[in-house]
């Protein structure tokens, strides 16, 4: 697969991999308001403006009436919608594997916004991340919360097993209801921080992921 990219010093930028087509019943008649291409939903390796990819999510969420709709949507991402990185994630050999494969090749996706896992002596950090000043948080609630729920989704396919949450941080404001998010991550959420993160044990990092390809991962790789 070939995916198009921009200069390294142009703007940053959002591949969407088939995120668009999967739920295009959702993007497909807010595109144009948004000024995103439509060739986005026949083409994966088309590259968009990580502001605009922001503005589309609220703007569906606003039209549609659903504040929670980046969650929702990040709870239903299969691996397979986010091309070669969701079958290296599954066939990573675990969680912690995962995890830094989630932080490594984001860029190729994604530039604009950072991932990063650091650990202490008990616990692990997943923490998500942007470079963008514009939009700011409140324009982001969105893409963050729709990432976080979706990065989680993801390692609980891949390892057939709930992941345990300690805590979650996002960088917006507290919204008029948390209860989707307390039902999605079940664990305490705090709202205004520096960055969007997961905290969890840090010994779910060695949980395997049992149908793992070790040939197959390091061909992926």
């Amino acid at each position: 697969m070939t995916i198009k990219t921009l200069k390294q010093e142009s703007a940053p930028s959002f591949v969407a991999e088939t995120l668009y087509q999967s739920f295009r019943d959702i993007f497909e008649p807010l595109l144009d308001d948004i000024d995103i291409p439509r060739t986005v939903l026949t083409d994966s390796s088309v590259e968009v403006s990580l502001s605009k990819h922001c503005d589309l999510m609220e703007l569906a969420a606003e039209k549609l009436g659903d504040q929670n709709l980046g969650i929702q949507i990040g709870n239903k991402v299969q691996p397979r919608y986010m091309g070669p990185l969701g079958y290296t994630i599954l066939n990573s050999p675990n969680v912690l594997n995962a995890l830094q494969n989630f932080c490594r090749y984001l860029h190729v996706y994604s530039r604009g916004c950072d991932m990063a896992l650091e650990t202490d002596d008990k616990f692990a950090y997943f923490s998500f991340s942007y470079s963008i000043i514009d939009p700011g948080p409140i324009g982001r609630r969105q893409e963050a919360e729709c990432t976080l729920a979706m990065v989680k989704n993801v390692i609980e396919i891949a390892t057939d097993s709930k992941w345990e949450i300690e805590e979650v941080l996002f960088e917006h404001p507290i919204p008029t209801t948390t209860i989707e998010h307390k039902r999605t991550f079940g664990a305490p959420i705090h709202f205004s921080r520096q960055v969007n993160q997961l905290k969890f044990d840090k010994n779910i990092l060695e949980r395997k992921i049992p149908q793992a390809e070790p040939r197959l991962y390091e061909v992926l790789e």
